[in-house]
């Protein structure tokens, strides 16, 4: 079943599709936008997963360009798949203004627990960097996923925030891609290494492990090329860094709407 809908210029990655689970995979459901699917995350967090001999993961995107979290509650494409149920998690990726240009992404954060109550065990927040407001206080974007996270009750996978810890470690990296919005090659699979070790807490990959995976045309246009990323121990040691460190910020002022 398609659950990812075309815009009026690009077509929809083939990974996009929901396919047949393979048995005892993790089910988990994407819920953004482009930031999500250029480079084709989901699909490729699936082939990281069979590359190392980690559980199954069988995705399914309910995405669209450009559409914040209360732009899909207008919708059905999120809700239609919510309904559905039987979720091992379900990953929450807000829209880039919203994020870092100070929108308010809590109601919209209140609704899809009410929605997801029952049918998924796990709720994650995507927490990403955007190229054209990288400079826009990722602190304050880190802090306000991080609390509303812990409002919440759920969890946050640190795409962003490890994206930084890789760059000071290596100046050479870099997250974007052609357009210097989007996750280019680096990016991508970094953001596929953090997500599979925050659905996956034990996922340990051997280093190095090098992954290559295609996405469509269009989209490694827009991301830059394919994506080849070394998945090693750093990764997921950055995850563990990263998440203790936002568990550390101060949320006692926070107010739901900030």
């Amino acid at each position: 079943m398609l659950l990812a809908a075309t815009s009026l210029l690009l077509p929809v990655p083939a990974s996009l599709v929901a396919l047949t689970p393979a048995q005892d995979a993790q089910r988990v459901l994407f819920v953004g936008n482009s930031l999500t699917y250029v480079g084709d995350i989901p699909g490729l967090i699936e082939r990281l997963a069979r590359a190392t001999g980690a559980r199954p993961v069988d995705t399914t995107c309910a995405c669209l360009p450009g559409i914040s979290l209360a732009d899909q509650l207008e919708g059905s494409l999120a809700r239609d798949a919510i309904a559905r149920g039987g979720w091992d998690a379900v990953v929450l990726q807000e829209e880039s203004q919203v994020t870092f240009l100070g929108g308010d992404t809590g109601p919209a954060l209140d609704t899809f627990t009410r929605l997801l109550d029952g049918r998924t065990a796990r709720t994650l927040l995507f927490a990403i960097r955007v190229g054209d407001f990288a400079k826009a206080d990722p602190e304050r974007a880190d802090r306000t996923t991080w609390c509303h996270a812990s409002r919440l009750g759920d969890e946050v996978a640190p795409v962003g925030p490890v994206w930084d810890a890789l760059a000071a470690r290596d100046p050479a990296f870099d997250p974007y891609g052609g357009d210097h919005h989007h996750p280019g090659p680096a990016g991508a699979g970094a953001a596929a290494a953090v997500l599979l070790a925050s659905l996956q807490p034990d996922w340990r990959p051997e280093a190095p492990l090098v992954v290559r995976h295609r996405p469509l045309q269009v989209w490694h246009l827009l991301a830059g090329g394919p994506v080849m990323w070394s998945a090693d121990t750093a990764t997921t040691r950055f995850v563990v860094d990263e998440t203790a460190r936002l568990r550390a910020l101060d949320c006692a002022s926070f107010a739901p709407g900030g």
